[in-house]
């Protein structure tokens, strides 16, 4: 009898081990997600975008998705590391907003570690703000579109440094709206 309950409880010893050593690797696994961004949505570590390293020539497309229209932009950016000073020329072409393609605008800001906030009058966007946070996360908004076609304009996705991926939404002024995308790839470095 003895020797039969040494072997259960050395059985239940150890299923016991077996189940702590279960429970301490998943608790690992777990606090281990959590310090690399898993659960954060996107199921990757979050990189920090670093805005004295983002100047550069970005070329690329935008695209009107209810209307049909695409036509390139491009984007220069100018970096000052010591001021924190940022510089961005803008240049759309096409039909942008249902009419000609305005002139290249330049809009001016500075950066911190934490992202870049812009609030100023566009003479494309309107009213605009525009947000980047510390890990490229893109959003803002454009109100009082001066376009006879647009009032309102919102935006977001992302910058990695290398390319900007945007979508958009443009309230038309007959009612609706119109959605589309906004790609640009940076081809040099200044």
């Amino acid at each position: 009898m003895r020797l039969e309950l040494r072997r259960k409880y050395y059985k239940k010893g150890i299923k016991m081990r077996r189940s702590f050593v279960i429970v301490c690797l998943l608790v690992l696994a777990l606090a281990a997600g959590l310090q690399y961004g898993c659960g954060s949505g996107s199921g990757a570590p979050q990189t920090l975008l670093d805005f004295s390293m983002v100047g550069g020539a970005y070329i690329g497309t935008w695209h009107n998705f209810t209307f049909g229209s695409t036509s390139a932009s491009s984007m220069v950016v100018t970096v000052n590391s010591t001021t924190k000073a940022i510089s961005d020329v803008l240049t759309l072409q096409g039909n942008v907003f249902g009419s000609t393609a305005p002139a290249p605008e330049t809009f001016n800001g500075f950066y911190t570690a934490t992202g870049i906030t812009l609030t100023t009058v566009s003479t494309i966007f309107g009213n605009l703000t525009l947000n980047v946070d510390q890990f490229g996360s893109v959003s803002g908004t454009g109100t009082n579109v001066p376009s006879p076609n647009v009032s309102r304009i919102t935006f977001n996705g992302s910058w990695d440094g290398t390319t900007i991926n945007l979508s958009y939404k443009a309230t038309l002024t007959v009612g609706g709206q119109a959605t589309g995308s906004f790609i640009l790839s940076k081809a040099n470095v200044l």
